[in-house]
């Protein structure tokens, strides 16, 4: 039996850096949730469709990703050219952002969009913050 994935990203790998590590641990709960969704609702494991609860963890499960992609890419900019200090506070914003657009999107999908701007407008301040460093470094 294969060890589970959630519990290397959280203990079992201490030399694993820490975005990913904090990322891929937090998307590992998010599929936790969604998995315990499918089984209360009944739905066979291959579905990606049927209850709506499921349904909406499972949206919540891959639009999370879509955003760290970009969300990472911007805070390394930032933390490279700007202040790494600074970044990790706008960070922190961003994950408190991502767990309130979890939580209400899966309640009823109406509440999200306050949890998605916490997420949406540190990433775009990351990110031209970012690259606004980037250019004034080759100047």
């Amino acid at each position: 039996m294969l060890p589970d994935p959630c519990s290397w990203a959280a203990q079992d790998n201490p030399d694993a850096p820490i975005p990913p590590r904090v990322g891929f641990a937090g998307d590992c709960r998010t599929a936790k949730r969604r998995e315990l969704s499918l089984v209360k609702r009944w739905a066979h494991t291959p579905a990606t469709t049927g209850h709506d609860i499921f349904e909406r963890h499972y949206r919540v499960q891959h639009n999370t990703p879509e955003l760290l992609v970009v969300f990472l890419l911007a805070l390394w900019l930032f933390g490279t050219y700007v202040s790494g200090g600074i970044g990790a506070l706008i960070g922190l914003v961003f994950l408190v952002g991502r767990a309130l657009y979890a939580f209400a999107y899966v309640e009823d999908p109406a509440k999200r969009p306050t949890g998605f701007m916490l997420s949406f407008v540190p990433t775009a301040l990351l990110l031209l913050g970012g690259l606004g460093g980037a250019v004034m470094a080759v100047f």
